[in-house]
C-alpha cells in the first residue's frame, strides 16, 4: 500500500505465513484492540509482556467465550506472530517527532497452555503475549492509544467495528494526537479503498457504509 505522509511517498506492507490462512484480517483487529487494552490495564510493562487467560482475552474482544471461538482465537494470534509488517518512511517515532523505517511482527512471543493433545486452546489455557517493541514504544508514549471497547464490542458486525477503528484513527493528528478532530472531510473513493470495499463504484461504497453505520 502506497500513500503520502506529510507529502512524502511511504509505503506499508504484509507478509503473511500461507498456512495461517494469509494476512491478518477480520477477528485480528478484535483482538489486537482487546491485546492494546489489556496492555494498558497491565500498567505498559516496558517489556511489552502481558499474561492473560484465553477465556480473558475473548471476554475483552467482545467474543462469545463459551466453545466455538478458541480454535479461531489460536488462529488469530498465529496471524499476529507470524506475519510481518514492513512500514517504509510511514512509522510515527512520536517521542523524536519523526517518522521512520521499521519492520515487525506484531507479536514478538506467544506461549500458551493446553491440556488437550491438540494443542489447542481452552478457556483455562493460561497465555503469555510479548508486544512488538516499535508497539510497546509507541504505546508508552501515548501515541497508539486503547479503543473504547465497551462501545467496539456492541457493534454487532466485523465492518462496522473495522469502520469504528478506521474513524477513530482518523480523528487524530499524527502531530498532535492529543487533539481529536470533531468532524473531517474524505473522498468516497479514498474511503472505500481504506474500508476494503471490493465494488468501486460511488453509489455501492455508499450503500455499504450506510448499511453498516446504523448498527
Amino acid at each position: 500500500m502506497d500513500f503520502l505522509v506529510e507529502g512524502r511517498p511511504a509505503r506499508l506492507t504484509c507478509e503473511s505465513v500461507p498456512r495461517y490462512g494469509g494476512v491478518p484480517h477480520g477477528l485480528e483487529g478484535d483482538i489486537a484492540s482487546a491485546i492494546i487494552l489489556m496492555f494498558h490495564e497491565q500498567d505498559c510493562p516496558p517489556d511489552g509482556v502481558i499474561r492473560t487467560t484465553a477465556y480473558q482475552l475473548l471476554k475483552l474482544a467482545g467474543l462469545d467465550a463459551s466453545g466455538r471461538y478458541y480454535k479461531a482465537l489460536k488462529l488469530s494470534l498465529f496471524r499476529l506472530r507470524t506475519a510481518t509488517y514492513f512500514a517504509s518512511e510511514a512509522w510515527r517515532e512520536h517521542p523524536k517527532g519523526n517518522w521512520t523505517t521499521v519492520t515487525f511482527n506484531y507479536l514478538d512471543g506467544l506461549e500458551f497452555t493446553s491440556q488437550r493433545e491438540e494443542q489447542e486452546l481452552s478457556g483455562a489455557s493460561a497465555i503469555l503475549i510479548r508486544l512488538a517493541q516499535p508497539i510497546v514504544r509507541s504505546i508508552r508514549a501515548e501515541y497508539v492509544k486503547p479503543l473504547d471497547v465497551e462501545f467496539l464490542t456492541s457493534l454487532n458486525r466485523p465492518l462496522t467495528r473495522a469502520l469504528y477503528r478506521l474513524l477513530d484513527a482518523r480523528r487524530y493528528d499524527p502531530l498532535q494526537p492529543q487533539l481529536p478532530h470533531s468532524a473531517y472531510t474524505v473522498n468516497v473513493n479514498e474511503w472505500g479503498e481504506a474500508c476494503k470495499i471490493v465494488d468501486p463504484r460511488t453509489n455501492k461504497i455508499r450503500a455499504t457504509l450506510q448499511g453498516h453505520t446504523k448498527s
